[in-house]
């Protein structure tokens, strides 16, 4: 999760994790960034290269801990309404919010990549619970 928000943008970050933690078409993130299916497809293209690169940027540990505990509470729950409006507001500070699911949708079964960021999640979870 770290690297997640370290290596990407707000926008990038936005659309990796909804597309690749939680399956969403192209069109459904275009609907949360308000911006437009293809731009949608080049965030998410930027965002797998900027994680294979080198570059990092700052991330305070409020704002990772927000994410951690919106992408946990979606990832567990199938409810994605909190962890959209978060990425959507980080993605455009300021903006209007839009989801792109009713509110209390729920999500099917878990993706292979959702697994691996819930499993990273979780041992950032219990590293903090253990020096608390």
């Amino acid at each position: 999760m770290r690297m997640l928000m370290e290596k990407l943008s707000p926008g990038g970050r936005a659309a990796y994790v909804l597309r690749e933690a939680f399956d969403y078409p192209y069109r459904q993130i275009a609907d949360v960034l308000a911006t437009s299916e293809a731009n949608a497809r080049q965030l998410v293209t930027r965002a797998r290269l900027q994680l294979a690169g080198d570059a990092r940027r700052t991330v305070s540990a409020a704002e990772q801990q927000q994410f951690i505990d919106a992408f946990v509470d979606a990832a567990q729950t199938g409810v994605l309404t909190t962890l959209e409006q978060l990425l959507a507001v980080q993605a455009r500070p300021g903006g209007a919010l839009r989801t792109a699911r009713t509110p209390g949708a729920r999500l099917g079964s878990p993706t292979d990549a959702r697994c691996e960021l819930l499993g990273d999640s979780r041992r950032h979870h219990q590293q903090q619970e253990g020096t608390s």
